[in-house]
C-alpha cells in the first residue's frame, strides 16, 4: 500500500495493511480524520498500528516485472506523491488536478504546480493516459497543456477568473480564486490568504 498523500480521504483505509508506504510529510498527518472517527469502527481495523515507510522522489516500486516510478509533487499538498507505471504506461497523480480542476492552497502553491506540471509533460513519452483520484479516469495525457497555461497565467499575474457560483461546495471563506483554461481549472486562495 502507498499513499499519494497525506489527507485522510487518502489514509483512512491504512489500518487495514501491516505496513504503508508514503511521504515522510504525510508521517504527521496520516492519521488524522476531518472528523471524530466512530470507536467500533476503529477497533474493528486488523492494523491500527500500522507501520509507515517513507518513499521519495525517484525510488521505483519492482512489483513482479512491473516497475512503478515515484515522482514527488507537492502542491495540493506538501506530502503528494506522483506514479509512473512503465509497463502499463500510466501516469497516477493522486490529488494534484483530476479530470477538470485542481484544487490548491496557498497562492505560492501554484507555482510548485506549474512546475510539477511541466515536469511531467517532460516525461509525456513515458506514459498515454493520466490517472486521477478523483472526477473520473483515464483522462488524456493532453490536459497537461491547459494546466500548464492555466497556472503560468495565474503566476505572472493575469488569471483566467471564472465563478464559483455553479460550485458553492469551493468556495472558501477567505474567497478562493477558479481560473480556468480549457478544460482545467485551478482553484487557489489569492496572495496574501492562508487557509485557517
Amino acid at each position: 500500500m502507498v499513499n499519494t498523500h497525506g489527507h485522510f480521504d487518502h489514509t483512512g483505509g491504512n489500518r487495514w495493511f501491516p505496513k504503508v508506504y508514503m511521504h515522510p510529510n504525510a508521517m504527521s498527518y496520516a492519521n488524522q480524520p476531518f472528523s471524530p472517527l466512530d470507536p467500533a469502527w476503529l477497533a474493528n481495523m486488523p492494523y491500527p498500528d500500522y507501520e509507515m515507510l517513507p518513499v521519495n522522489d525517484g525510488e521505483v516500486f519492482r512489483l513482479g516485472g512491473r516497475d512503478v516510478e515515484v515522482l514527488y509533487t507537492p502542491a495540493h499538498s506538501d506530502s503528494s506523491l506522483s506514479f509512473i507505471d512503465h509497463k502499463r504506461r500510466l501516469l497516477f497523480c493522486g490529488d494534484e488536478f483530476d479530470a477538470g480542476q485542481a484544487n490548491l492552497g496557498e497562492f505560492p502553491t501554484v507555482g510548485a504546480f506549474w512546475q510539477n506540471c511541466l515536469r511531467l509533460k517532460e516525461r509525456e513519452a513515458e506514459y498515454d493516459f493520466i490517472m486521477p483520484n478523483h472526477n473520473g479516469c483515464p483522462i488524456a495525457k493532453e490536459y497537461l497543456d491547459d494546466f500548464i497555461t492555466a497556472a503560468r497565467h495565474i503566476v505572472e499575474g493575469k488569471p483566467d477568473l471564472v465563478p464559483f457560483d455553479h460550485l458553492p461546495g469551493y468556495k472558501t471563506t477567505h474567497g478562493g480564486i477558479r481560473a480556468q483554461v480549457g478544460n482545467s481549472c485551478i482553484n487557489y486562495l489569492p496572495e496574501g490568504v492562508t487557509r485557517v
